[in-house]
């Protein structure tokens, strides 16, 4: 009798152990925990360039001038005289960004770039012309009334450093506001002709003037320092890639210039001696706006 249940147990094990493989296969397998991957960062060094144009807002005016030593406001002074202009612009840029939190960005950045804004006013023989602005200097006074008199307002490099705050929309989409200090330089030229044509003349003996008015040209050129603030949008292509768009505005207050040309003989109707100067001071103030898109590459993970 024992041994036929010490045989009838061990069968039952043995079915047992023979079951149990099968039963575990057939047990469903737990699927392994999905990770996402984490979002990107927007933190570290950046370089980039970018294209655009800059619209450069001019606005003239003759401030002050005398012949000699008399002082003649009424025929010098002149109202404000728009010298606008408009060019394309290419330029780099480089910076750091430091993400704080999910959702919010902070950082600096410094740009450079060139643009060819030139605006040019020739002068007008024609008296009922003084009146309207469209002669040599800013307002109504002209080197002498010849149509090959002119003035331009050139403006060539610009630069800023700024700081930037930025909200990010998505994890790869920034929108951020810009502010800080720019720099401008600026050029402005006024020029006299020469020929012997009393009409088209005017720094050539005898137009105008008794004598001969000299040097025909005159430059200044001066860098301008201001502020500026703007805006974009910048997209993360990639984990090394910036694709953006941007404005900007800037103001950079008022520059004054005095253009001193030599009479060797006195002018006509005024008593003065040999060698007087002809003085002419004018302001320009200067403001920019510039609209660019670009593509930065940022370095670190």
């Amino acid at each position: 009798m024992g041994g036929m249940k010490k045989g009838f147990l061990s069968s039952v094990l043995l079915l047992g152990l023979a079951v149990t493989p099968s039963f575990a296969a057939d047990l469903p397998i737990k699927a392994p925990v999905y990770a996402p991957p984490p979002p990107p960062s927007w933190t570290g060094f950046y370089v980039g360039g970018s294209l655009g144009a800059r619209w450069t807002d001019s606005l003239g005016s003759v401030t002050s001038g005398f012949v000699g030593t008399a002082p003649n406001p009424p025929i010098l002074i002149g109202g404000d005289n728009s010298l606008d202009s408009t060019a394309f612009r290419p330029s780099v840029f480089a910076g750091w960004n430091w993400q704080l939190a999910r959702q919010f960005v902070l950082g600096i950045e410094g740009d450079a770039g060139w643009a060819n804004n030139t605006a040019t006013r020739f002068g007008s023989p024609y008296p009922s012309d003084l009146q309207v602005g469209t002669v040599t200097f800013p307002g109504p006074f002209p080197l002498g009334g010849s149509q090959n008199d002119s003035f331009s307002v050139h403006t060539t490099w610009d630069s800023s450093l700024r700081l930037r705050a930025g909200w990010l929309a998505s994890p790869t989409m920034l929108l951020y506001a810009t502010g800080g200090v720019a720099w401008l330089h600026l050029e402005a030229a006024s020029s006299c002709a020469t020929s012997l044509d009393p009409v088209t003349a005017n720094c050539a003996p005898g137009n105008f003037f008794d004598g001969t008015l000299a040097p025909a040209s005159i430059s200044n050129s001066q860098t301008l320092i201001g502020w500026t603030i703007g805006g974009g949008v910048e997209v993360m292509l990639a984990p090394h890639w910036l694709a953006r768009a941007e404005y900007r505005f800037a103001d950079f207050g008022t520059a004054t210039f005095t253009d001193v040309r030599i009479n060797s003989g006195g002018a006509i109707g005024v008593p003065i001696s040999e060698a007087s100067p002809l003085s002419i001071s004018y302001s320009l103030r200067e403001a920019t706006q510039i609209a660019t898109v670009g593509l930065a590459y940022k370095f670190g993970d």
